[in-house]
């Protein structure tokens, strides 16, 4: 009966002109707006907004600026003008100008520490390489945590020039354990910094470990350690032209720290000197 007399006697009268568009718009459904609320969850937001704007007028009138207006309530700066004195002036001037016996109480901020807890990272970097030197230093092996973080926090930059100092971060980062190789469309790769780099590792390997958002940040190699070939010449197989063919098997070594005894390839380097680069030094 105490909600009816409400509706009815207190908050229709005050918002008869809008009730139809009330009610309309409770109807309505749209992309932008999944769920409108029920007619009567409309009806109290509409109550609650003239008791809110009679509350900021109230506080104006006693030069009191609120600073944020939020749902059921109104947000002001800590002061000790507001105690418990002019929320009662507070009361008796809602019921006086709305109608509506609100009592109002103060509610202070509890501030979430986890929140406010300082940035995991400044907001520019001077010094890409030396950043990253400290980071291997105490974490030695990969963290794809703490590169997200990296990647979270250049996009909630706003300047530029800080977003490719961070940049320049991730890919220093990425580029100590994993490296694009272009030429075999594969890559470098290792776990760790004290690991060997691991040659021609195929994709599905490193994503077992390395998201792949993470890619666009990975270096490409840019030299490699064995490349010994030759243009090919004659008519063309199939009509696929092979520009260049591998002269050293040993190229299929896995690890980048592997070493061949002298003996064993000295018959390859002498062919390439002898007959390959016969007269040819300036191109090889």
């Amino acid at each position: 009966m105490e909600m009816h007399k409400t509706l009815y006697n207190v908050a229709y009268p005050q918002i008869a002109a809008d009730y139809p568009v009330i009610v309309q718009f409770s109807k309505e459904r749209s992309v932008s707006v999944v769920n409108k609320g029920s007619v009567m969850a409309n009806v109290f937001q509409a109550v609650e907004s003239i008791i809110l704007m009679e509350a900021i007028e109230f506080f104006r009138e006693h030069d009191i600026a609120p600073s944020v207006l939020c749902f059921d309530g109104v947000m002001l700066v800590k002061s000790e003008r507001v105690n418990e004195q002019l929320l009662e002036e507070l009361h008796q001037h809602t019921v006086q100008q709305t109608g509506f016996d609100v009592k109002w109480a103060e509610k202070p901020i509890v501030h979430n520490q986890t929140k406010l807890q300082e940035k995991d990272f400044p907001d520019h970097c001077d010094d890409p390489k030396a950043f990253v030197a400290e980071v291997l230093k105490r974490e030695p092996s990969y963290d794809q945590e703490w590169a997200f973080k990296v990647e979270h926090h250049i996009g909630h930059l706003n300047d530029k020039d800080d977003q490719e100092s961070y940049k320049e971060v991730l890919k220093c980062y990425m580029g100590e354990f994993c490296r694009k190789d272009l030429y075999v469309g594969k890559y470098y790769f290792r776990t760790s910094i004290h690991d060997p780099w691991l040659l021609n590792v195929p994709g599905e390997t490193v994503g077992m470990t390395i998201h792949h958002l993470l890619g666009r940040y990975m270096p490409q190699v840019k030299t490699r350690i064995f490349d010994f070939h030759k243009p090919t010449w004659g008519e063309q197989s199939g009509k696929c032209f092979i520009e260049h063919f591998n002269a050293f098997p040993g190229f299929a070594a896995t690890n980048l720290g592997c070493h061949v005894e002298r003996d064993e390839v000295a018959p390859y380097l002498d062919y390439i000197l002898q007959v390959i680069c016969s007269n040819r030094e300036t191109e090889y």
